[in-house]
């Protein structure tokens, strides 16, 4: 599983939660110039690490909500973050298992107040999840090369299609 689609497994797991109004990845500093529907979850990946077979990915995973102008609903905010965070957490560790080979939680889930485009308050907890990676391996897959060929602009353009071989 590459970055791409990891992220995109995060984004369906993140929002069908009822708690979840939008989700981004990448750098959470996006919510300074980017108007999103609150609350919301991000997922961005700190760094990666590749060993033989397998790829894991250092991520931390936010949960933001807007304060009210008197922040009278901080401590609420805190709460329920910890809670769906936990519930993101605990499902992303069984949204594909024949690829998840180690899922390790930060034991801590911190709790903050930013101001970013609105002020907001939330929690974000660190995660590690370890998964096979297909590149280099041999598998049931090839990508075989075909091409799309115009030949009123004599142009050729490379793609490739995902076909399964089977053994003789």
């Amino acid at each position: 599983m590459n970055l791409k689609e990891f992220y995109k497994s995060f984004i369906d797991i993140s929002t069908q939660h009822p708690l979840v109004n939008d989700s981004i990845t990448g750098d959470v500093y996006k919510l300074n110039s980017e108007t999103h529907k609150y609350p919301l979850t991000c997922c961005g990946v700190q760094n990666i690490s590749k060993q033989q077979n397998t790829i894991t990915y250092n991520c931390y995973i936010y949960y933001v909500d807007r304060l009210q102008e008197s922040h009278n609903n901080e401590t609420e905010i805190h709460s329920v973050a910890i809670t769906t965070l936990q519930q993101i957490v605990n499902k992303l560790t069984t949204f594909n298992e024949n690829e998840i080979i180690d899922f390790t939680i930060g034991g801590t889930y911190s709790l903050f107040q930013q101001k970013f485009a609105d002020e907001c308050a939330g929690a974000w907890v660190s995660v590690n999840i370890t998964l096979r990676d297909e590149v280099g391996l041999c598998s049931d897959y090839i990508y075989v090369p075909t091409s799309n060929i115009n030949l009123q602009s004599k142009s050729v353009t490379p793609t490739f299609e995902k076909q399964i071989i089977l053994p003789n």
